[in-house]
């Protein structure tokens, strides 16, 4: 026969797990890529400005990746508070993870791959959530 307590703790562990991952059910991974040009002769200074130029431009890549693939109705939605959103988009999305990096000092580039992390539940008002 089965204990009450192991059952009990089952139980317990169970409804723990649903809302711990329940809580990473808004969040989407998408990549985003993006390319920075210099002037003038290579520097590691100016390669470097223009990486930290083109990861910002390829964070902003990823999200722009994720508004394309919006349903229309949700879409709407964004339009309405677009300037909000990307005015604190450090709140709606981490992007700190470099998947691969380039610097092609003959071109004069800069090229870069990173991985955004999107979460969506936006407070729009105090009472109402909205998922995107």
């Amino acid at each position: 026969m089965i204990d009450a307590n192991k059952i009990k703790k089952l139980i317990s562990f169970l409804g723990f797990s649903l809302v711990f991952f329940s809580c990473f059910a808004n969040a989407v991974e998408f990549r985003g890529s993006a390319m920075e040009r210099w002037d003038g002769v290579y520097t590691k200074k100016k390669a470097a400005e223009a990486m930290d130029a083109a990861k910002s431009k390829a964070c902003l890549n990823a999200f722009d990746k994720y508004i394309q693939g919006m349903e229309e109705s949700k879409r709407m939605i964004f339009e309405g508070i677009e300037d909000q959103i990307y005015g604190n988009i450090s709140q709606y999305m981490t992007c700190s993870t470099v998947v691969e990096e380039n610097i092609d000092k003959k071109e004069k580039k800069a090229l870069v791959v990173m991985k955004a992390i999107l979460n969506f539940v936006m407070n729009l008002q105090k009472q109402q959530k909205i998922h995107l």
